[in-house]
């Protein structure tokens, strides 16, 4: 299975196309670490994005015990 997540200016994050809040993808990721701790996570970065906002997901991934990430950058 593959996830979406992607890192935008402004701390703008989305999950499968859709903003939320990191803290609500927290939650969302981690009940699906739950059910799949093999799940691969495309991280896509906006050039745009500050590093920090990218860490913050990488972070966020880590924590909930994902270890399958994938980061791109989006143009």
């Amino acid at each position: 299975v593959l996830l979406e997540l992607e890192v935008h200016p402004g701390e703008e994050y989305r999950l499968q196309g859709k903003t939320q809040r990191l803290s609500s993808i927290q939650g969302i990721l981690a009940d699906l670490a739950i059910a799949d701790p093999d799940l691969t996570v495309i991280i896509k970065a906006n050039q745009r994005a500050k590093t920090r906002s990218l860490i913050k997901v990488l972070d966020v991934c880590k924590g909930v015990g994902l270890k399958n990430l994938n980061v791109v950058t989006l143009e």
